[in-house]
């Protein structure tokens, strides 16, 4: 049976975040990553530089990026 926090998790995570995907994960110094992410989510995002982004990694835990860089591609 679902937890309260997994179903609060869920319903906030729906509310407020868009899906992507990260598709690669480079470590570039001792506490540094570089995240590759792709994904439909971020079509509805205007796009501004040096903006941070929330990754939410579910039980009402997320972490806070700054983006670099935003390329836009369609394949």
């Amino acid at each position: 049976m679902p937890t309260l926090s997994r179903i609060l998790s869920s319903a906030v995570g729906k509310l407020l975040f868009h899906p992507v995907m990260i598709t690669g994960v480079e470590a570039v110094g001792e506490s540094f990553r570089l995240l590759t992410m792709q994904g439909v989510g971020f079509q509805s995002v205007k796009w501004i530089p040096g903006q941070t982004i929330q990754i939410f990694l579910g039980n009402l835990t997320k972490r806070a990026y700054t983006c670099l860089l935003y390329t836009s591609r369609c394949v």
